[in-house]
């Protein structure tokens, strides 16, 4: 199934589109060489198309894949199944020059600052880095667009000659996103943008993301741990768990009580908004996960700790079969058996 999110009204073509994407690493045992690596599947046959202008939200506790399928989108890691295109062009098969047009029409703001920033560079050279790989401007037209871009992220010309250690976290941030935008791309895919800022700077770069999707007609994808963060930027929210989509649908609709798969409520009942007000949401019980060992689980992921397993567990279908994506309302997609059946 191919998730669609198009949040506009006029029928348009996707700008991305993920067709049944897979991707496992090998965890290496440093002990005993001669055994066989530990498979380990971060993203499982995920599918879903993005247009022009969304601004999605990418929600999931660690180790869920979410940022696995940024990387994945942007053609960062190899995946070992299916299809990625951007602009109807499939990374896998596109020319040098293709490859090359991808990566500069889809930059990526990266979680660590200082991994993301060289700290032997000043900012000027960290920013204008992009254009010196992507452009041929002049070397007076690439100082011009950076001061633009400075401007942009609410920076000024005092910041080119400075070294990332004499900036604070939030000045790291912006000229972060900075370096992302200056060639001018149509895709950014923000990877825990806030994380280590605080409640204020938080707000603050929530702010200036919400100023540049607008000013630079941006269509996003905003991976993060954090729904409240999500709710005051993203229009859709997409929620992974265990390298699975178990849940699509519009951000007010998911925020103001429209939750079904167990997960999301989980999810949602331990976070709270900007506004330090507890969102409230129906209780939830977690099973000891020793009850159903994963080699005894061909089914769904999240049955260890799921009330809907201990309410349907006569039939064992939770135990024996995946459960697929199904709509149960207008851009709403639920990955549970049970979820909007009759049964519920």
């Amino acid at each position: 199934m191919i998730i669609k999110l198009n949040v506009g009204s006029m029928p348009m073509n996707p700008i991305i589109e993920v067709k049944n994407v897979s991707k496992f690493f090998y965890r290496k045992n440093l002990f005993f060489k001669q055994q066989q690596k530990e498979h380990i599947q971060a993203v499982k046959d995920v599918s879903l198309s993005i247009f022009p202008g969304d601004v999605v939200g990418l929600v999931g506790e660690s180790g869920s894949g979410k940022t696995t399928l940024g990387k994945l989108i942007l053609g960062l890691i190899k995946l070992n199944s299916g299809n990625i295109l951007i602009d109807n062009i499939d990374f896998k098969k596109a020319r040098t020059k293709q490859k090359k047009q991808i990566r500069k029409n889809c930059r990526m703001i990266y979680q660590s600052l200082d991994a993301s920033l060289n700290p032997g560079m000043k900012v000027l050279d960290i920013i204008k880095e992009p254009l010196d790989i992507h452009t041929h401007l002049s070397k007076e037209d690439k100082i011009k667009r950076i001061k633009e871009i400075l401007i942009s992220v609410n920076l000024d010309e005092t910041f080119l000659n400075k070294l990332p250690n004499s900036l604070s976290g939030g000045e790291k941030r912006r000229v972060s996103i900075a370096r992302a935008l200056v060639v001018t791309p149509s895709i950014i895919i923000a990877d825990e943008p806030l994380a280590s800022l605080d409640a204020s700077l938080r707000y603050q770069i929530i702010i200036l993301l919400q100023e540049i999707i607008k000013k630079y007609s941006l269509t996003m994808i905003f991976i993060s741990h954090d729904i409240s963060s999500i709710s005051h930027l993203c229009n859709k929210i997409i929620v992974m768990y265990n390298g699975n989509i178990v849940e699509i649908n519009d951000t007010k609709e998911l925020i103001n009580g429209s939750i079904h798969h167990p997960y999301t409520k989980l999810l949602l009942s331990s976070m709270l908004d900007l506004n330090r007000k507890e969102i409230k949401n129906q209780e939830i019980t977690i099973i000891d996960e020793n009850i159903i060992g994963p080699e005894k689980n061909e089914g769904c992921d999240f049955v260890s700790n799921c009330p809907l397993y201990l309410k349907f567990s006569n039939n064992g279908k939770c135990l024996k079969e995946k459960p697929i994506l199904k709509e149960i309302s207008e851009k709403h997609l639920v990955q549970c058996h049970y979820v909007g059946s009759d049964n519920e």
